[in-house]
């Protein structure tokens, strides 16, 4: 048994004669999983608010400049909890390269609609097992926020849509029909194609109004 603690979670601490048990020790890697999941868990939720903070900032009827803003204030926002800079880099610059024909509609009508849902990973990948989002019309922009990744898909493209991690991006391929939306990694990576099993997407879908 362990003749002391420490002051902040009460690890245990042996001192020369106390006798060491196996007991102790898992009692010990229980806290400190439980302490490294509230964090991880608390960055997710800033990220995931941050994120619809920014983009339902587009939504009061704001132009093209004031949407790509709000965007790229979203990618900033998610900085604080990333620690690869590069990837968030690779997620700006798909901001960035919003096509012109996107940018038009926005200035044009500049009433958007925002819509938010979730869905459960089946855990497969690749072509021949795309993931799909369908909704009741064809949206503006599609992101997917999983717990180390971002995937953003932009109508009109059909390749590159970059899913950004915190050490590194990677392309996804995707194809429009409709209302329906789907993407798949060619190289069979369920996390690139944010299709874990088991694991919770969220996703955030932009829409024009008439």
């Amino acid at each position: 048994m362990p003749s002391s603690y420490t002051p902040n979670y009460q690890l245990n601490q042996w001192a020369a004669g106390d006798q060491v048990l196996r007991e102790d020790f898992n009692a010990d890697n229980e806290k400190v999983d439980a302490a490294i999941r509230a964090v991880d868990q608390k960055a997710a939720s800033k990220a995931e608010q941050t994120a619809l903070e920014a983009l339902q900032t587009a939504v009061a009827g704001k132009a093209e400049q004031t949407a790509l803003a709000a965007l790229q204030s979203t990618v900033s926002g998610l900085s604080a909890s990333k620690a690869d800079q590069s990837g968030l880099d690779a997620l700006e610059q798909t901001v960035a390269d919003l096509s012109a024909s996107t940018a038009a509609a926005l200035a044009k009508k500049g009433n958007l609609r925002v819509e938010t849902g979730s869905y459960l990973g089946t855990g497969t990948a690749g072509s021949q097992t795309p993931t799909s989002l369908t909704f009741a019309a064809r949206p503006l922009l599609v992101v997917v926020a999983g717990e180390d990744a971002n995937l953003m898909l932009l109508s009109g493209q059909t390749a590159s849509g970059q899913s950004s991690f915190v050490w590194g991006s990677y392309a996804c391929f995707f194809t429009w029909e409709g209302g329906t939306v789907s993407w798949y990694d060619t190289h069979g990576m369920r996390n690139v194609q944010m299709n874990e099993q088991g694991r919770t997407y969220r996703y955030l879908a932009l829409f024009q109004t008439e």
